[in-house]
Formats: C-alpha cells, structure tokens, sequence
C-alpha cells in the first residue's frame, strides 16, 4: 500500500516536470477526415496481444484516410511483456520500454518527448492499464483531436470512447466504427 502512494507521489511530480518543460498551448480543433494529414497511435503494449490491435487501428486509419501519415508510439513494461523480440523501431513506429524511463516516469531520452510534441492532426490513446506509465506520457502529445479510453484520463481527451471490459482490440474496433460513421461519402 504503502509502495503504491510513492508511485502516485512520483508520477505526479514527473506530471509537474513534464508540464514544465512543453511550450506549446493546445488547441483543440475537430477536422473533416478528408484534412487530416497525421496522426498519432499511442499504446501501452506491455501485454503481448496489444501490438496486434495496434496494427489494426494502424490498418483501418489508412483504409479510411489513405492520405494520412499515421506515426506509432508504444511503451512496454518489461516486466510484464513476454516477447521483445519483433520490436524493431522505423521511421513510424517508436518503441520505449520501462527500462527507459527516470525515476518520475519521464523519458531518459528527451528525444522522445519531443517526438510527442510534434504537431498532429488527430492522436489515438490505446491504453488498458489505469497503472501505465504511458498516461503521464500522453500529456506531452500536441495533436488537434485526443481520442482515448473512458475513465482512464478523461481530461486529457477530447474523444472518450466507453470500452466496458477494457480490452484493447475492442477499443480499436471502436475508434473504427466512429471513424467510419463521420467519414465523408464520396
């Protein structure tokens, strides 16, 4: 218990930090589809299935807007993930393992919050585990539309979607669903 109130003490001083060190002023804006020209998946792949859902919302973003660059951030604890092997960062797709992080929680590499801070157009939160690391992360992301998970950081987020187990794959299926229904008719 008493392990636990240290986390919270530690992550809300790394909040505070993190707050610190970003410069820009978010402006939530909601763009037709057809505008949006990046976008940002950040997910919590500690949990060995949740890279599959990733692709998955990586895969139906660019059949629905096949103009868009869509860039991927995923952190893994490693601790908890099995398989590290298959994770192989490119040009879209980052990696950062708990190992990585300082003592608040924050990146070692400041590269990374800066990769966040990039402007974007849209950004999508799969996150599962109200515990994640990657929830303190998901503040320094400068994108015009935040979409994410229901009671996990509701004020973080502009879109919340409701998924009653908490399993990611239906998070994604979600967010597709949504995205489909304001797509422009051709």
């Amino acid at each position: 218990m008493s392990n636990n109130i240290f986390i919270r003490i530690r992550k809300r001083i790394g909040a505070r930090l993190l707050k610190q060190r970003l410069v820009f002023e978010r402006k939530m804006q909601l763009k037709p589809l057809a505008d949006i020209r990046s976008a940002l998946i950040v997910a919590d792949i500690s949990n060995d299935g949740n890279d599959a859902a990733v692709r998955t919302l990586k895969n139906d973003l660019k059949r629905i807007c096949p103009n868009t660059r869509v860039d991927i951030f995923c952190y893994y604890d490693v601790h908890s993930r099995q398989d590290t092997s298959k994770l192989i960062s490119d040009q879209s797709t980052e990696y950062l393992s708990s190992n990585g992080l300082n003592f608040f929680f924050l990146p070692k590499d400041r590269n990374v919050v800066d990769n966040l801070a990039k402007i974007r157009d849209i950004s999508f939160a799969l996150i599962d585990d109200a515990d994640s690391s990657l929830i303190l992360l998901n503040k320094a992301i400068n994108s015009s539309l935040r979409i994410g998970p229901r009671g996990l950081d509701d004020e973080n987020f502009d879109i919340m979607v409701e998924v009653p187990n908490g399993d990611m794959f239906t998070l994604v299926k979600q967010i597709a669903h949504y995205i489909e229904i304001i797509k422009p008719k051709n």
